[in-house]
């Protein structure tokens, strides 16, 4: 039955495959693909703000793998209800129209290029055959879906962060290295990894980052309850980007410079893509938003996915703020680590105990790596919780912890955590989740409420 399943899958990505390519060839759209760890999704979405007086757009949302991004392409995302047969089958029936037909065109195709392995069809190769951008943007290399890449180096060395993100920087890189000269590669500067790839570009190169040497240079950055504030260089000349009621690490000032630089790229003005980003900016749901939370707390929610250095990050930002509450860390496990899993869950305790009250540990991995690690800190006990799943814990914080102007960052990977369930409880308005949290399709409540009654807290 399994290889029944993977038989169909494999037809039905060939179906898409020349589906899109029909498409692409009809419409023949500029096309900016990109890819990277982390920033993705915020990436496709700035941009898309930054463009669309410009061009008519077309952003693959949520559609990243290589199934979503040619329904992303194709228009036919949000169609796809389920994922199970009969609702593949119903999309597939709108498959010969979307790629015929022209009154839905656009000029400029946005594509998020999003890689779970090395292998067919889940790497970068695969994807390149689907679209083939003339703009690559390749953000940064961090340690996600290590598991996957882990499993093709020697056993010795699955536990070597260096070789396991050089393997990952070098099948990401693939979106820029594959570019004809014609097109234009857009790099972090910053990133070690991603040496040996620039060697390799044909295409017209421009970097970001905080080097000195980089087109577009990041050289301040602040942050406050008020809002975040970036600075940066290009071409000499100085700007500075105000983003009101946002709060951001230093890090997310990459993904912003890498808007502006494709923006440019694409013949927007840095001051234009700057007056509209101060106007229109807003994150994707689960992203480190701000919301406001029930007694008068604040919430940094970043429940939609977690990593060791954007974990880092998201800590290292809450201890730079000051607030008048406690500070409450709930986070979840960081998942397909591999190797590195023990590692990278046993230094959170640190960051914890550096700028936390309280810690809500939700996963297994943070419960055998992480809370040992914190006893032996000496964080105190009675302000540690530990929970198998997210159900329910939402609530246990509302009526045991939180206090009046609490600060709660929510961070942790997706499978099967469902951090999101704590941010609504949290929400001073529930109602406003649909709009503002992620995961909130009838779809994935069905998936949370059947896991949440197989694995039940026991509190």
């Amino acid at each position: 039955m399994r290889k029944i399943k993977e038989f169909l899958y494999l037809i039905l990505l060939s179906i898409l495959k020349a589906a899109v390519r029909k498409k692409i060839k009809t419409v023949q759209p500029q096309i900016v693909g990109v890819s990277g760890s982390v920033g993705k999704t915020s990436f496709i979405h700035l941009l898309h703000e930054v463009v669309q007086a410009d061009f008519v757009t077309r952003t693959t949302f949520q559609a990243n793998s290589e199934a979503g991004l040619p329904l992303g392409i194709l228009g036919l995302r949000e169609k796809l209800k389920g994922f199970d047969f009969l609702s593949w089958l119903k999309v597939l029936c709108f498959v010969p129209a979307a790629a015929f037909s022209r009154a839905k065109d656009f000029n400029l195709l946005i594509a998020e290029m999003g890689i779970d392995g090395p292998r067919e069809p889940k790497n970068m190769s695969y994807l390149l055959k689907i679209v083939k951008p003339q703009i690559g943007v390749l953000l940064n290399v961090e340690l996600v879906h290590t598991e996957q890449f882990s499993q093709v180096l020697p056993p010795a060395e699955r536990d070597r962060k260096d070789r396991i993100l050089a393997l990952i920087a070098a099948e990401k890189g693939k979106i820029v290295t594959s570019l004809s000269p014609r097109a234009v590669a857009i790099v972090n500067g910053d990133s070690s990894y991603f040496k040996p790839l620039i060697a390799k570009i044909k295409a017209q190169l421009l970097t970001f980052g905080s080097a000195g040497n980089v087109d577009f240079r990041l050289t301040g950055h602040s942050c406050d309850l008020k809002g975040t504030v970036f600075e940066f260089i290009h071409q000499s000349a100085k700007y500075t980007l105000h983003l009101k009621n946002q709060h951001l690490f230093p890090a997310y000032g990459e993904t912003i410079a890498a808007v502006v630089a494709t923006a440019w790229t694409l013949g927007i003005p840095v001051n234009t893509s700057i007056d509209r980003l101060e106007k229109m900016f807003h994150l994707p749901p689960g992203r480190f938003s701000t919301l406001a939370g029930k007694k008068n707390s604040t919430i940094l929610d970043s429940s939609y996915n977690s990593s060791p250095k954007a974990l880092q990050a998201a800590i290292q930002l809450v201890g730079r703020l000051k607030v008048k509450g406690a500070k409450i860390a709930v986070l979840g496990d960081m998942r397909e680590l591999g190797d590195l899993a023990c590692r990278e869950h046993q230094k959170i305790a640190t960051l914890i105990q550096d700028h936390f009250e309280w810690a809500i540990l939700i996963g297994p991995l943070l419960k055998q790596y992480t809370y040992p690690e914190l006893i032996q800190l000496g964080f105190p006990q009675d302000k540690i919780l530990v929970f198998k799943t997210a159900e329910g814990v939402g609530e246990v914080i509302l009526t045991q912890i939180l206090k009046n102007q609490d600060l709660v960052l929510v961070k942790g990977s997706q499978n099967t955590l469902y951090l999101e369930t704590v941010v609504k409880s949290l929400l001073h308005k529930p109602e406003s989740a649909q709009d503002n949290l992620c995961r909130q399709t009838d779809d994935w409540e069905k998936l949370r409420q059947r896991f949440f009654k197989a694995h039940p807290n026991n509190r």
